[in-house]
């Protein structure tokens, strides 16, 4: 602070300046309490305010008040002259949008400066809009946007002088379908930020609509209750059919079918997806999917559907409808040897040993499409010891199999050999092992004998030749063989007596059978030559 002619100079930012000329003057003590809208600020402090904030003054000193100016910018906006050691006032500024240096300055026999930076923030948060659609700086949205998809992004970068506490967007959409209708959503995003970022669904113009619109309404606010509304129309021109897609093909062998991994796509909602057999047959019909309601529709459908392969190898169509109306088809068809594998099943239990040198195998083939199928018999060293043919050449689907192998030794290990009409073969092993030696060289009635392998007769024969024994048909034969064994057996351990006994005991039954035979024909007789 200097002087020029007796008058003071002010130097700002200086809290306290001497005024005084003379060495006796005594300086006085000031303060300056300054508020903002009820608020108090400190000295150097900086406020942002809404429009037209007002300013409170309040000066206590220790000598009189010669003046107190208010400055703004650098300029005086106010000048009091309050001859007193006390001073307050409340007046409003007339401040433009923006930052704004206010100083209040107390003059007596020292001055005191109070400066503060308050910023005005009168107007309300903007947008800059960046999807669906850009708008750069002030530039306010159009009032109509056409666009192609209904699951939208709603986005922008919020600009104003004071924080953005809130954020809020309000869609309506109004069609025509079986009269008027009104869809309303809303949502509230607090404390934004800097920018805004909402999912929004959109109803489309159906072909079976007159119309359908989609209202939307973003609404912001400021910290210092500063409202902006921006409002404009979105249409949905929707011209582009579903897309389908077959992900992943997966054979299920057992069922006879194929699982498809399908995905559906569509930019505005899928409303139906299925399948039916083939172009131009009506029947076979069947929906995965399907929803009319535009809040719940997907945008993006995946599913795996299983479908019988003897239907896709004929042809099925899948088709997708969207909510505007638009559809799509994909014909699909498999080959059927492509996806189903020959199923080869070995009976356990009815596939076993035979005698020393035959085993039998049974069993079944069947799923699929195969032109060559045998059975191979093979020792443990790979050594093939027979091998039977089932089926050459000619395609089927299914063949039962009960063959007779020839076996070097046991264990030996049967194979089932199924060449599908792909060129692919398909194998399945068995082995066969061969049971304990018996304790005994007579046959048993457990182990298979000839009658398996032999085909029965209707009735038994014998035949004779002139000057030989007669000959035991096959049948007398093996009864024979039978009655034999179960003597033997039952006699093996028997002493010679014992086994005499045991062979008397054993014909008893024929004897006394012939005996009672005999007197029946006798009496028989006897009346018939009485008569």
């Amino acid at each position: 602070m200097g002087s020029a002619g007796g008058t003071p100079m002010l130097v700002e930012n200086n809290s306290t300046i001497s005024n005084d000329t003379t060495q006796s003057a005594i300086p006085s003590n000031t303060d300056v309490t300054v508020t903002v809208n009820g608020g108090v600020l400190q000295n150097g402090s900086r406020i942002t305010t809404g429009e037209d904030p007002r300013l409170g003054i309040s000066i206590r000193s220790t000598t009189a008040l010669e003046s107190v100016l208010v400055r703004i910018d650098g300029r005086t906006q106010r000048t009091y002259s309050p001859n007193d050691t006390k001073f307050s006032t409340t007046t409003t500024l007339n401040l433009r949008d923006g930052g704004h240096r206010v100083s209040v300055i107390a003059v007596g026999n020292t001055t005191t400066v109070h400066s503060t930076t308050i910023v005005e923030d009168a107007i309300a948060p903007r947008i800059n809009f960046e999807e669906p659609f850009v708008t750069t700086g002030l530039q306010p949205p159009e009032q109509n946007y056409t666009l192609n998809t209904s699951n939208i992004t709603l986005s922008g970068e919020l600009t104003d002088r004071s924080s953005v506490q809130r954020v809020v967007i309000k869609h309506r959409y109004e069609y025509t379908f079986n009269g008027e209708q009104t869809e309303r959503s809303r949502y509230v995003i607090d404390d934004p930020g800097k920018s805004f970022t909402q999912q929004l669904t959109l109803g489309p113009n159906r072909k079976n609509q007159t119309n359908g619109t989609n209202y939307v309404t973003v609404e912001t606010t400021d910290a210092k209750d500063n409202h902006r509304k921006y409002t404009f129309v979105l249409n949905i021109s929707d011209q582009e059919s579903p897309d389908i897609e077959i992900l992943k093909t997966t054979p299920l062998h057992k069922q006879s079918a194929v699982a498809l991994k399908i995905q559906v796509t569509d930019n505005v909602g899928i409303s139906l997806f299925g399948r039916q057999l083939g172009s131009g047959n009506t029947t076979g019909l069947h929906s995965y999917y399907s929803e009319n309601n535009i809040y719940k529709q997907q945008r993006k459908y995946t599913t795996t559907v299983e479908i019988p392969a003897s239907l896709a190898r004929n042809g099925i169509s899948l088709w997708a409808t969207d909510l505007v109306g638009n559809n799509a088809t994909l014909n699909y068809s498999i080959s059927y040897a492509d996806f189903v594998s020959p199923n080869i099943v070995i009976d356990t239990q009815a596939t076993q040993r035979l005698g020393d040198q035959t085993a039998r195998v049974v069993g079944t083939i069947d799923q699929g499409q195969f032109s060559n199928a045998e059975i191979e018999a093979r020792l443990d060293d790979g050594t093939l010891s027979d091998i039977a043919i089932l089926q050459a050449d000619e395609t089927t689907s299914r063949l039962e199999f009960n063959e007779s192998l020839y076996v070097d030794s046991y264990p030996v290990t049967v194979q089932v050999r199924v060449q599908d009409v792909a060129g692919t073969e398909h194998i399945q092993r068995y082995q066969i092992t061969r049971p304990d030696p018996q304790q005994t060289s007579q046959p048993t009635p457990n182990v298979p004998t000839e009658t398996v392998m032999t085909p029965p007769q209707s009735r038994p024969t014998t035949t004779e030749k002139k000057g030989s024994t007669p000959t035991l048909t096959p049948t007398q034969q093996q009864r024979t063989t039978q009655v034999s064994t179960r003597t033997a057996t039952a006699t093996q351990n028997l002493s010679i007596f014992e086994s005499l006994i045991s062979y008397f005991v054993s014909i008893l039954p024929y004897t006394l059978g012939s005996a009672f035979c005999t007197v029946v024909l006798y009496v028989i007789a006897r009346r018939t030559l009485a008569n």
